[in-house]
């Protein structure tokens, strides 16, 4: 019998795909806390979106691995996305555990946002920069556009401080670009790198000025002193850019290295590249209620994480990841991320093969 009562020799070919599905559930049902349909449900979402890398619930209906009408599972996929709650604290846990152990910890917290059949959706993101690319650890989602509000931002980070067994060693720091600046800049156990922007006022020997007036080189150049700004006394590091831009940040400490730290800010847009035109296509759902977009990035981030690990194991396991050959000088770059490499090979097998050759221990937190 499979797993929903169906006999092995009417089934052959379903049954062959719910053994992936099998393997799925099996990798993740004792991580998460709630009904067991439910879990069955997400191993065969995950397995859906590795085998069609988009996230449109009317092909998602197609690709699940059941013997219901196409009907009657689109229907099961709109109430799932409607209704499933699931526990955003136990899922920042398990990242944590995996990404969150070093003694030193980059986090970038920034914003994304589309139009959808007339509806904008906000995406807020916390994450942590790993190899390239961020790993999503809390989201806070709203039918807005805009600048993120001060409440949705102070919201993550008080979840994070609250939820998360940080050690007393531990430097995490906080990066984030300009409009995250303001009252809240400092976090208690948390190091900010912040963007300004350029005409933000500075107290400077005792007279006021734009802060782009101290920065006015093509060379790093770091404050050992600190400087009231935004009414509180931080140290700046800037650059002024080739297209005549300025790179401001702030921290409440003197950072030597503050331009690496900041720099993987950047991983954050490699994460929702990923999740959109380089991976998972995530704006194809066309779903415009923000609660039901929350639900969306739960399954999106649990098959990023294992495609990001599969790629890991691929490399550790001898693999290379192509090069290409830039059109100036003897300069090359990697075709493909960790993260598409790893998704390339979980795809290949979710179309492919009849199981996923234990890949699904890299699911597990160990």
């Amino acid at each position: 019998m499979g797993i929903f009562g169906l006999r092995h020799p009417f089934y052959p070919d379903l049954l062959s795909m719910q053994r992936k599905e099998e393997e799925v559930y099996d990798a993740i049902q004792s991580h998460f806390a709630c009904d067991k349909r439910r879990i069955k449900f997400i191993a065969y979402l995950i397995v859906a979106l590795l085998k069609l890398t988009n996230c449109s619930l009317s092909e998602w209906s197609r690709a699940v691995s059941q013997s219901t009408q196409r009907a009657s599972r689109y229907k099961r996929l709109q109430r799932f996305v409607g209704s499933f709650q699931f526990s955003a604290r136990l899922y920042a846990r398990l990242v944590w555990s995996l990404y969150g152990k070093q003694d030193k910890v980059v986090l970038t917290l920034d914003r994304t946002e589309y139009q959808m059949r007339g509806e904008w959706i906000q995406v807020l993101m916390l994450s942590i920069a790993h190899q390239g690319i961020s790993i999503p650890l809390l989201w806070h989602t709203r039918n807005r556009r805009g600048n993120a509000s001060a409440a949705a931002r102070a919201s993550l980070v008080t979840a994070f401080r609250q939820w998360l067994p940080l050690q007393s060693h531990q430097q995490i720091y906080l990066t984030a670009d300009r409009e995250f600046v303001g009252a809240d800049i400092r976090q208690a156990g948390l190091i900010p790198i912040i963007r300004i922007r350029a005409n933000a006022i500075v107290t400077h020997q005792g007279q006021r000025r734009a802060a782009r007036t101290l920065f006015e080189t093509t060379q790093w150049r770091k404050l050992r002193k600190p400087r009231l700004v935004y009414q509180q006394r931080l140290y700046l590091a800037g650059v002024k850019l080739p297209d005549n831009d300025y790179l401001i940040l702030v921290s409440d400490r003197y950072l030597p290295n503050i331009a690496a730290l900041y720099a993987q800010r950047w991983e954050i847009e490699t994460l929702f590249g990923a999740y959109k035109s380089r991976g998972f296509q995530w704006e194809q759902c066309r779903l415009t209620h923000h609660q039901r977009i929350h639900t969306m990035l739960f399954v999106l981030a649990i098959t990023l994480i294992w495609a990001i690990r599969t790629g890991e194991w691929l490399v550790k396991k001898g693999q290379t990841i192509p090069l290409k050959k830039l059109k100036t000088g003897k300069t090359y770059r990697k075709l493909l991320s960790l993260f598409r490499h790893g998704l390339d090979h979980l795809q290949d097998l979710a179309l492919n093969q009849s199981h996923f050759h234990n890949l699904t221990s890299l699911l597990s937190c160990t």
